[in-house]
């Protein structure tokens, strides 16, 4: 016989297929809780097109470890859902602004995380979910001794800001809830700045406390020396996040401009469980150009391929020595980001005797075999410069690995742990202002 719980025939949940050729997301609503009632998460759940212009709201949060975790009833359902998701659940379905009717875009629920093949469709339109949203909420976790007085201080200098510029918010208050607000996981997760650059609004729950973000001024965390130095980086990239949307940077006008190498300046230090989120969770906040399938399948190394062709196409066309410096510094940045530099192979060109077995022979075998492919297919383009040759392109190339790999040497001889993501590394190698010589 089948369990019967709470009122729910213990089934488990299986979502209804999506149309992968169209743009389809499902959106799940969420119950309210009856008044003194304990019948745990019940939500509603429906498949939608983009196309169909739906109003929802996106939640960005983290995932958390697999266990422990907790059932919800999706239409007399069960579905498992991670610790972290069900406490935001919990707390939604009393609040009428985040409870039935309002529409949510949760991916540990909307997604079929056992079909790889919706899973790529699903990241693919990952921009234009965030984008399209009428708000993405922010989930930092459950509320914790002392975050109420920092949530009312915060809406206070919030709210007072509007009309007063004189307005301050003492933070040495609140240094202990500061400190812990900054010390979530959720800064570290790289799927967070794309979830923040393209919102239209953001609003930040801690408990069930919440903050227009677009209000907020970071840098009252800074004053004083307030935070230690792991929580003030965090504050910091906050900082920068808000002052770029503020900008629109990342506005549909500025699209074309959006380059590689200040997406991966902006996400340095961020961190995935999936490797090839390296890649993936970037893609939304990078021009048409720069697109890539996402496909969980691939390797990391066909992952790897694919993105730095889709890269060196347009810097064989460009042909400049700003773009080469550039691309080079990106394929060796993403090369490390995948996890490709604990890969060593025997010594190719002389490069991986300078930089002992730390990944860089394979990273030039794998940049020819890049290289080969792209001068292949763009090698008749008109836009390309007739006087500049095949070996007179691979020469440049050459030399600029090399002078890339050398600076890495250098830069992790004075680093006590060896660390090819952190910012003190990614601008040495592609700040257009850094100059690097030719030796051609």
């Amino acid at each position: 016989m089948v369990p019967f719980i709470g009122g729910v025939f213990d089934g488990r949940f299986h979502h209804k297929p999506l149309d992968l050729n169209q743009r389809q997301i499902r959106l799940v609503q969420i119950l309210r809780a009856p008044a003194g009632a304990s019948t745990g998460v019940r939500c509603k759940i429906e498949n939608v097109s983009l196309d169909d212009k739906p109003v929802y709201k996106a939640l960005s949060y983290t995932w958390g470890e697999p266990d422990p975790s907790s059932n919800i009833v999706i239409e007399g359902r069960l579905l498992s859902v991670r610790q972290n998701l069900y406490e935001f659940l919990t707390m939604a379905q009393s609040q009428p602004e985040l409870s039935l009717p309002t529409r949510f875009w949760i991916d540990q629920i909307t997604i079929d995380q056992d079909n790889k093949i919706e899973r790529n469709h699903q990241v693919q339109q990952m921009g234009d979910i965030y984008s399209n949203a009428e708000e993405v909420v922010i989930w930092l976790g459950q509320a914790f001794p002392g975050s109420g007085g920092l949530m009312t201080a915060l809406q206070s200098r919030s709210s007072n800001l509007k009309n007063d510029r004189d307005s301050r918010l003492k933070p040495q208050n609140h240094r202990a809830a500061l400190e812990q607000v900054f010390d979530n996981s959720y800064w570290t997760r790289l799927w967070v700045c794309q979830e923040m650059l393209l919102a239209k609004r953001l609003q930040m729950y801690l408990g069930s406390r919440s903050l227009d973000l677009d209000t907020f001024d970071p840098n009252v965390s800074r004053r004083g020396g307030l935070l230690r130095t792991g929580e003030a980086e965090y504050a910091d990239r906050l900082s920068v996040m808000l002052v770029v949307r503020g900008r629109s940077h990342f506005g549909e006008q500025g699209a074309s401009q959006r380059s590689w190498h200040s997406v991966l300046l902006l996400t340095a230090g961020c961190q995935c469980s999936e490797p090839r989120d390296q890649v993936f969770a970037l893609l939304s906040m990078l021009g048409e150009v720069y697109q890539v399938p996402v496909n969980y399948r691939r390797s990391l190394r066909e992952v790897w391929m694919t993105t730095v062709a889709k890269i060196a196409a347009g810097w064989i066309v460009e042909k400049s020595k700003e773009q080469m410096r550039i691309f080079v510094g990106v394929a060796w940045v993403l090369w490390n980001r995948l996890g490709l530099i604990h890969t060593t192979s025997s010594t190719a060109h002389g490069i991986a005797a300078d930089s002992e077995n730390d990944g860089s022979s394979e990273f030039l075998n794998s940049l020819e075999a890049v290289y080969q492919e792209t001068w292949h297919r763009f090698h008749r383009d008109p836009r390309l410069p007739a006087k500049i040759s095949r070996e007179a392109y691979r020469t440049i190339l050459y030399s600029y690995i090399k002078l890339v790999l050398r600076r890495h040497k250098r830069t992790m001889a004075r680093r006590h742990r060896p660390s090819l993501t952190d910012s003190s590394y990614i601008p040495a190698v592609l700040f257009p202002m850094v100059s690097f010589p030719m030796n051609t």
